[in-house]
């Protein structure tokens, strides 16, 4: 299966980049601010998820056509260098490692391939 270069797939995964951009930085500066009625838990990964779950849509950006099997291996390397980034924290000044950044991070590759399955199309 592959995924062809269009406008319109450029737009629509430029698009999902910059709404999971906006709702990082978002999330970000009102967490600690304000009560929006989510657990202070969710709040703190959400980051993790988004990024994990729009980053991979990068490849969709280029003028070349991707293979299914090249985007799943793009989402597996996004999670596996969060989660190496995560574990990392554990020896870095003012970082703190948390178990439910990892599993975000995983959640939000997993959601990266669902939605990444409406990028590919099969050869007729």
């Amino acid at each position: 299966m592959y995924s062809y270069p269009t406008a319109r797939r450029r737009l629509v995964a430029s698009g999902i980049m910059v709404s999971g951009f906006i709702l990082t930085v978002v999330v970000k500066l009102i967490r600690n601010h304000t009560e929006i009625g989510l657990p202070m838990r969710l709040m703190d990964s959400m980051p993790n998820v988004v990024c994990g779950a729009v980053v991979p849509f990068a490849v969709f950006i280029g003028n070349r056509a991707i293979r299914m099997f090249e985007f799943l291996a793009f989402c597996g390397f996004i999670v596996l260098g969060l989660s190496a980034y995560e574990i990392v924290q554990v020896w870095l000044p003012k970082r703190t490692f948390q178990l439910n950044d990892i599993v975000a991070s995983v959640v939000g590759g997993v959601l990266s391939m669902l939605l990444g399955w409406l990028f590919f199309r099969r050869n007729a």
